[in-house]
């Protein structure tokens, strides 16, 4: 992947293949504000800068994927790609969308890695340099090297991965109930009407009369799209002209050949005539449910209807610690469920062959004395033993190699898009090692490099783009 040059309003920012470098003589004066821009121009959900509304503004990328010429068009929630290449285009909408647009971009469709794949190639200047293996990567965008494992490998952990989401989603269902059990302490279900009764069932018949009209039209659309097809098939017949040898010679079958045809399409259209009416009562009876039911709900107190609502709970004779009991069960579930995801993840061939590049990746930076001495590492929660500069290049070194299995994976090399290598306590020397590891194992990505200092020192850089009076101006 190349990213050629990105447009926004009516200012151009074109990229170098190799190395482009954005700089200027002080800061804030948008070197962050372009990188974030662009990210966003390529369809994810980034935070606005200070003083720019992303959304009202408008974007065109071009970008070359796999060969393939593409130009991105952004305004707010809608993104056109147009396939130059190949002459077609698509719109998206990004909020809806997302894992689509991502897929184009990143020539993957596995869920897990499209969600985890920007923490893998861009390094923001505030969490960027301190995020190793779980956290976020910029706004709401995630990393989860569990998750991203997962992504590699996502046949063998599907079925463990899904009871996983299904736990805790079901434990979330019971944490919500919890509080309106809660409510409903001390209450004396004798206090409920019975008018509020009448109108529950009211409403019983209603749901009842929906799910019927619901069953009713599926039929009518069935019977529809039976007569269609009937009517195509002896098109067909028509079209097909077929010949079949009879006792007095070669014969051409016609539609009109066909026995019982019309008779049947007739019996087709009765069933669709008897279910029209049989619609049309029903549609009836709703029409009286909702007017009872307005009638009898504006002669009802906003208490009696919340007295009935705690009836109704009272009803399922279930209390808060039993619920509580459920959510432990739950929690016990869902902690064994993720060791046995870890023990999975710490024996696959792929987490050994990331393990050992990003040991191999840490020697060149000179850090690899900070690793653990087997890939339960990858995996650790224990992130208090790292600080400072050390911090910063084991960072480096291990989402490096992630990058790595990704291109791997995918064939395709993925722009590096690096804000502020010198953040923190790094100093020239450290920088020098981390375009070392640049430089030998990702010569063929594009680098894209947002700094005040002059990488040129480090390492030779084929564009510079000088902002010195803000972003857009």
């Amino acid at each position: 992947m190349i990213i050629k040059k990105l447009k926004v309003d009516d200012k151009t920012f074109p990229f170098d293949p190799q190395k482009t470098l954005i700089t200027s003589k002080v800061n804030s004066v948008g070197k962050t504000s372009l990188l974030r821009m662009l990210l966003y121009s390529l369809g994810y959900k980034i935070p606005s800068t200070k003083g720019l509304n992303f959304n009202k503004m408008y974007f065109i990328t071009e970008i070359n994927i796999n060969k393939i010429d593409y130009e991105f068009f952004r305004h707010n929630d809608n993104l056109k790609i147009n396939n130059i290449t190949n002459k077609s285009s698509d719109v998206f909408s990004v909020k809806a969308q997302q894992i689509e647009i991502l897929s184009i971009l990143y020539t993957t469709d596995s869920l897990e890695i499209l969600k985890n794949i920007l923490g893998t190639h861009y390094f923001d200047q505030e969490k960027g340099w301190t995020l190793l293996n779980r956290g976020l990567v910029i706004g709401k965008i995630r990393f989860n090297i569990e998750e991203l494992l997962t992504g590699f490998n996502s046949k063998e952990l599907a079925d463990t991965n899904n009871h996983l989401k299904n736990l805790i989603k079901e434990k979330n269902d019971y944490l919500k109930i919890k509080p309106l059990l809660e409510l409903n302490r001390g209450f004396d279900p004798s206090t409920v009407t019975d008018r509020d009764i009448d109108i529950d069932v009211l409403h019983d018949r209603l749901r009842s009369n929906n799910i019927e009209i619901r069953k009713t039209k599926n039929r009518i659309s069935q019977y529809k799209q039976v007569k269609n097809d009937n009517q195509h098939f002896i098109d067909l017949i028509d079209n097909l002209a077929i010949r079949i040898k009879t006792k007095t010679g070669i014969q051409v079958i016609k539609k009109n050949d066909i026995v019982g045809f019309n008779e049947n399409q007739e019996l087709i259209l009765a069933q669709i005539s008897r279910l029209n009416r049989y619609l049309n009562q029903l549609n009836d009876i709703k029409f009286n449910l909702n007017k009872k039911i307005n009638s009898s709900m504006s002669l009802v107190k906003l208490d009696s209807q919340l007295d009935h609502f705690k009836a109704s709970i009272h009803n399922l004779n279930i209390t808060p610690e039993s619920i509580e009991l459920i959510i432990k069960d739950y929690n016990y579930e869902i902690n064994h469920t993720k060791e046995q995801i870890k023990k999975s993840l710490y024996n696959l061939k792929v987490t050994e062959k990331i393990f050992f590049r990003v040991k191999k990746y840490a020697s060149i930076l000179g850090v690899e004395d900070m690793l653990d001495n087997n890939t339960t590492f990858l995996l650790t929660d224990n992130l208090k033993r790292y600080s400072g500069a050390k911090l910063h290049l084991l960072v480096f070194a291990y989402r490096l190699a992630l990058l790595k299995e990704i291109q791997n994976t995918t064939g395709e090399c993925i722009p590096l898009v690096i804000d502020s290598p010198m953040a923190g306590e790094l100093d020239e020397d450290n920088l020098s090692k981390m375009f070392q590891l640049l430089n030998t194992e990702f010569s063929n990505n594009q680098i894209i490099i947002a700094s005040i200092f002059d990488i040129n020192k480090i390492t030779p850089i084929n564009k510079i783009i000088t902002l010195d009076k803000g972003v857009l101006k």
